[in-house]
């Protein structure tokens, strides 16, 4: 018979790919409402990402960034995001950066998180970019000010 004192529980193998998708144990979620429930549960300290459930801290390991931007384009005086949690979020120019591979990362959730961008998200992002005379970073332009892609 399995305890009833939570803090004595195995706890789920729960990880999130580079892609953005969830994983329990190695098998895909794919359940949307179990998806909602834990992209709304995952939270975020020094110590890394998870979920609190109760008295539980169950970890989640993240391969990449909990979000992935599957979607980007023009929207008024800037520019909007869709994540692959199908939700939609203005982006904020100020965290975007270029890391490896020259791959763009943003902020998301209130700057909670971090999120890749899709190939396509990333195709559509650099339609947008200036690239600068003499090897400077390339910027985007949001609401007439420069913001630099740096790594």
């Amino acid at each position: 018979m399995a305890s009833s004192d939570p803090l004595t529980w195995k706890l789920p193998r729960l990880r999130i790919d580079r892609d953005g998708g969830w994983l329990h144990e190695g098998e895909e979620v794919s359940h949307e409402g179990i998806l909602a429930s834990l992209r709304e549960g995952l939270q975020v300290d020094a110590a890394g990402h998870f979920l609190q459930i109760g008295p539980v801290r169950v970890p989640v390991e993240v391969e990449d960034a909990p979000f992935a931007v599957v979607r980007f384009e023009a929207d008024g005086n800037g520019f909007a995001l869709w994540l692959n949690d199908e939700s939609r979020e203005a982006l904020d120019p100020g965290s975007l950066r270029l890391r490896a591979g020259d791959v763009p990362y943003c902020r998301v959730k209130d700057g909670r998180f971090e999120a890749r961008f899709s190939r396509a998200a990333a195709w559509q992002l650099l339609q947008q970019v200036e690239a600068q005379p003499e090897g400077g970073p390339p910027t985007l332009t949001v609401g007439g000010r420069r913001y630099a892609l740096g790594a």
